[in-house]
């Protein structure tokens, strides 16, 4: 699914929470976990959904298990699915089974998906009545020469700007493509910061390379 749930021409960068000079900076938890990330569009989720639940069973027999799901909030039709995955070689086989084809457009999945497989690195599990998200994902020169920016900058600096850190990862089959995932607590500020001439500064000293991809979806129970 060439589709994605949002996207924004302007660049951001992103960073987590920032402590006294010479302290050890503050992260959210590290998670060790492989997760496959599905974006396609819908006809209808109130129909898509209980026939993806049933299908939970095939998922998992494949090394797949139901993590998280949400839609787009600025096309409610637009799907993003987290799965965790077991086995990486066997997932990419089962998605490519004409019959999960087959189940796929009897939910009424109306476009291809888009998948990435990401090694996650960082997760925060706790509980929060924030529902919003936004998924960010764009390639680096050097994994570990942007961490040290994204460190550096700060969790206290994003969340003054509506950006509450949820996870981070990078590809499995590029390890320098970056994955962050946000609950946003207010989407002006958010939207202000992402398109500030500052952070596109910042992401170019950091080394990212090309315009990242902006997902804006709100979690489903």
């Amino acid at each position: 699914m060439k589709r994605t749930i949002s996207f924004f021409a302007a660049g951001i960068f992103l960073f987590l929470l920032s402590c006294n000079s010479g302290e050890e900076k503050a992260t959210i938890p590290s998670w060790n976990e492989k997760l496959a990330i599905v974006q396609h569009p819908v006809a209808d989720f109130d129909v898509w959904k209980p026939l993806y639940l049933a299908h939970d069973s095939a998922r998992k027999a494949n090394g797949l298990t139901h993590y998280a799901y949400g839609t787009g909030i600025d096309d409610p039709h637009q799907v993003i699915v987290y799965l965790k995955m077991d086995d990486e070689i066997k997932a990419k086989a089962f998605v490519a089974l004409p019959e999960l084809k087959a189940v796929m457009d009897s939910a009424g999945v109306t476009g291809p998906p888009v998948i990435d497989y990401i090694q996650a690195v960082r997760n925060d599990t706790s509980a929060t009545d924030i529902k919003d998200r936004i998924l960010v994902k764009h390639k680096v020169k050097d994994f570990d020469a942007w961490l040290k920016v994204f460190d550096d900058e700060g969790m206290g600096k994003r969340n003054s700007h509506g950006l509450v850190d949820r996870g981070l990862g990078r590809g499995t089959e590029d390890p320098n493509m970056v994955y962050i995932v946000f609950a946003v607590s207010d989407w002006d500020k958010a939207n202000a910061r992402m398109n500030s001439e500052e952070l596109k500064k910042i992401m170019t000293d950091a080394g990212v390379e090309g315009a990242p991809v902006f997902l804006k979806y709100r979690l489903v129970d």
